[in-house]
């Protein structure tokens, strides 16, 4: 099998490679650190496998994913979110991705997810689908934050990871006023209050 490497991180860069160094039926043919990219690369080069490690997909993510899964209907499409969230399992998998794993995924689940969608089937790491699972027979296991909206775990996340509504506002090209609408909204959903409430919750629930 080909495989097309889009990481941004060098070190699960070298770690991937390693990992299919030792099996004779996996072969990096090309990488790259800029996902953007993988529409040009992918016009002039045959692969069968793309492997895309993202650190949660956003909408830009999800509609690349349905571009190259429409173009390149053979092409199995391996997502690696750095962080477990069943929701954007779902979304990569609806969009056309035919597994979904993450940072702390082990090498026999890698292995097993790349045997799995080469024969057709679809894979999600087994921690995560246990509580996709769950969340289909039990809505009250969903946790707080899977009520968010997108802009707002988005919001969540940056102020969890320390940055002020200012600077949020400027990255997301939005106003003061509406990035400080979203953190109003994200607190009165989880029940907190403070944005040291704010971390302690992202940390808690591993959204860092």
């Amino acid at each position: 099998m080909r495989i097309l490497l889009a990481v941004k991180s060098e070190l699960i860069t070298e770690g991937l490679l390693k990992v299919f160094e030792e099996y004779g039926d996996f072969k990096v043919a090309e990488i790259t650190s800029f996902p953007e990219d993988l529409p040009t690369i992918m016009k002039r080069a045959s692969f069968d496998v793309v492997i895309y490690n993202i650190s949660y997909p956003n909408k830009n993510d999800i509609d690349l994913i349905s571009e190259l899964h429409t173009k390149y209907p053979h092409v199995k499409l391996v997502i690696i979110g750095a962080i477990s969230i069943e929701r954007f399992a779902i979304k990569t998998l609806k969009a056309g991705a035919s597994a979904f794993l993450t940072e702390q995924t082990s090498v026999e689940d890698l292995i097993t997810a790349m045997n799995k969608i080469a024969s057709g089937s679809k894979y999600i790491e087994p921690k995560l689908s246990e509580r996709i699972s769950l969340r289909v027979v039990d809505s009250s296991y969903n946790s707080p934050h899977e009520r968010l909206s997108e802009r707002e775990f988005e919001v969540m996340k940056m102020i969890a990871a320390g940055k002020k509504i200012s600077n949020i506002a400027i990255e997301l090209s939005l106003s003061i006023n509406t990035v400080s609408t979203y953190r109003a909204r994200l607190v009165e959903k989880l029940n907190i209050k403070s944005t040291a409430d704010i971390v302690r919750y992202a940390l808690e629930h591993n959204l860092l």
